[in-house]
């Protein structure tokens, strides 16, 4: 999957010292931003970039969803419990457990889902299985009702891209939170830090900061809001 970058990351790509070329328009690139990725090592400009659709969040969680209530939903195999959910664009969504481990799914334009993967953690070994819908429902038979009914306050981390990403390859790893703020650990080893005192979001690889957002604000937006704009 295609990231931004806001400059190029020579800390973690030394070969990106003299720049690089993009590798739709041809064009001599020597210094960010850009969009990278890093499964093949294709590097677009801006330009290029934002033609194909592209945004500086893909590759990001966008959204969080969590209950306004006490309800508890459950893989009904492991017996984890849902944490919250996620919107990853604007097809993919998913549920993290405290297990650490994720429901990742689509859904379609008529709101049904399809291609469940259960997305397991051990201790840093992950291990991906797709569901069929026998599995699905007899594991999760609340997930078919989707992430804003069951979870109805949505977080709203920011824009969500419309280009779908390879599906399964973006996962939350990990997530901690402090007074300050709270971050999500990401599978291929990005992080979001985002820091409400300051009002920035973060976006790390290893340590090395790939982008800043200054002036972040996060919104809240419950669904009988999301449904009142709509009608």
């Amino acid at each position: 999957m295609f990231r931004y970058h806001i400059k190029i990351p020579v800390e973690l790509e030394p070969e990106y010292s003299e720049g690089f070329t993009c590798d739709h328009c041809g064009k001599e690139v020597m210094k960010g931003p850009f969009y990278h990725q890093e499964k093949n090592g294709t590097d677009f400009c801006i330009s290029c970039g934002d033609k194909q659709g592209l945004t500086p969040f893909n590759g990001l969680i966008a959204s969080l969803f969590f209950t306004d209530d006490e309800k508890l939903l459950s893989d009904y195999k492991t017996h984890s419990f849902v944490l919250f959910g996620f919107k990853i664009d604007s097809s993919t969504y998913g549920f993290f457990f405290d297990d650490n481990s994720n429901l990742i799914f689509r859904i379609t334009e008529d709101g049904s889902l399809y291609g469940f993967l259960h997305i397991a953690n051990d201790n840093g070994t992950i291990m991906k299985t797709s569901l069929d819908n026998n599995t699905s429902k007899s594991r999760y038979p609340w997930a078919d009702l989707g992430v804003t009914r069951l979870l109805p306050v949505e977080v709203v981390l920011h824009q969500s891209p419309q280009e779908t990403i390879p599906f399964g390859e973006l996962f939350i790893s990990g997530f901690s939170a402090t007074e300050k703020g709270f971050s999500l650990n990401l599978g291929d080893g990005w992080e979001q830090f985002f820091n409400i005192d300051q009002g920035t979001e973060t976006v790390r690889k290893y340590d090395y900061t790939i982008m800043v957002i200054p002036n972040y604000y996060i919104s809240t937006i419950h669904s009988r809001e999301r449904t009142e704009k709509v009608f």
